[in-house]
C-alpha cells in the first residue's frame, strides 16, 4: 500500500431481521430467566407480607402459577414474541438509536406481559396480592428483558464470535430452565 493510499473500511451490513431475531431469542432467554428467578424471589416475601393467613397448598398456589408462567415465558414467550411482535418492533425502530429501539422494545415486552399478569392475578384467591406479585415477577422481567435484550442486540451482533457466545449462552440457558424446572416442579434432586 503506497502513503497515498486510505485503507478502505467494509461497509458495515445493517442486522437483518431473521438474525436479530434469533440473537434476541438467544440473549433473552437466559436473560429472562435470570430476571425471572431474582425478582420472583425478592417479590416472595412481600407477597407472603400482605397475605400472612394464607399458608394453605391452595392459597400458595401463586407462586406455582407465577413459576409455571416463568417457565412458559422463558422457553415459549420470549422466542414467540422475538420472531413475530419483535420483528414488526425492530423493523419500525430501525432508523431509532439504540436507546430509543431498547425503549419501545421495554414497552411491548411489558404490554406482552398484561395479559399474563391478569391471568395469574385472577386465578389466585386473593387478586390484589397475586396481581401484585405477578407484576412484579412476570411484567418487570418481560419489559426489562425485552430493552435490554435491544440494548445488547447490536453488541452481540458486530461479530462472530459474538453471535457463536449468544448461541451458546442461549442453549444453556435453556438448558438451565429445563433443569430448573424439573427441580421445582418435580422435586428432584441435581
Amino acid at each position: 500500500m503506497s502513503a497515498t493510499e486510505t485503507p478502505v473500511k467494509a461497509a458495515e451490513r445493517p442486522l437483518g431481521a431473521t438474525l436479530a431475531a434469533w440473537l434476541a431469542t438467544a440473549i433473552g432467554i437466559p436473560l429472562y430467566a435470570v430476571l425471572a428467578l431474582g425478582l420472583a424471589s425478592a417479590a416472595a416475601p412481600l407477597a407472603r407480607a400482605l397475605a400472612p393467613d394464607r399458608n394453605t397448598v391452595e392459597d400458595l398456589g401463586m407462586f406455582l402459577g407465577v413459576a409455571v408462567t416463568n417457565v412458559a415465558v422463558a422457553l415459549v414467550g420470549v422466542p414467540v414474541a422475538a420472531h413475530t411482535v419483535g420483528r414488526f418492533v425492530f423493523a419500525r425502530t430501525a432508523r431509532a438509536s439504540d436507546r430509543a429501539a431498547s425503549r419501545g422494545f421495554a414497552v411491548m415486552g411489558s404490554l406482552l406481559a398484561v395479559p399474563l399478569v391478569i391471568f395469574v392475578a385472577f386465578a389466585q384467591p386473593l387478586h390484589g396480592v397475586g396481581g401484585l406479585y405477578a407484576a412484579i415477577a412476570v411484567g418487570v422481567p418481560c419489559g426489562v428483558t425485552a430493552g435490554l435484550t435491544r440494548a445488547l442486540l447490536p453488541w452481540f451482533a458486530a461479530t462472530p464470535i459474538r453471535r457463536g457466545t449468544a448461541a451458546a449462552v442461549g442453549g444453556a440457558g435453556v438448558l438451565a430452565v429445563i433443569l430448573w424446572s424439573i427441580v421445582v416442579l418435580f422435586g428432584f434432586s441435581v
